[in-house]
């Protein structure tokens, strides 16, 4: 933090953990059967270690946090004071901002995939999208005459 006032810090944290739980959320979860997500974590994890390391630390993860300090405070205890200065008096600004991130990242989700408090918007793009599966049914049963291996076409089509 010596790059940054505690603010910017703050914004820092904040907006890079909204973007690894967002694209944990998005890709990880909303997807089944995607196999890009571990990229896409992964690349977001990247990015943002190169941008906010220097000045924060980049921990974008209460564990992450907890779990570099307690060591390190246990090895300036035992080892003396020339192992080096170990910052916690910013211990509150992690865990708030993380935690902040990860509730509107959960939101930013409930939005885009359509929660009935947000008004269901996922209803609203599925039939604005001209997708019917009532005309798919019909257009697969036209072609069962055609089609010597439509007996499994046609169960699949009768449980939809």
């Amino acid at each position: 933090m010596c790059y940054f006032g505690l603010f910017k810090a703050f914004f820092c944290e904040l907006t890079f953990t909204f973007l690894l739980v967002s694209s944990v959320l998005h890709t990880g979860i909303s997807q089944p059967g995607n196999t890009f997500y571990g990229l896409t974590i992964g690349l977001t994890l990247f990015v943002s270690v190169l941008a906010i390391n220097a000045p924060t630390g980049c921990a974008i993860n209460p564990a992450v946090y907890i779990g570099t300090t307690i060591p390190a405070v246990c090895c300036r205890e035992w080892y003396g004071p020339e192992t080096g200065d170990v910052q916690t008096k910013y211990w509150w600004m992690y865990l708030i901002s993380e935690f902040l991130a990860a509730l509107i990242a959960g939101g930013y989700y409930r939005i885009v995939y359509g929660i009935e408090e947000f008004g269901n918007k996922r209803e609203k793009y599925l039939n604005d999208s001209g997708y019917n599966s009532e005309m798919l049914k019909q257009q697969l049963l036209q072609n069962e005459s055609t089609n010597n291996d439509s007996n499994v076409m046609m169960t699949s089509v009768q449980n939809l």
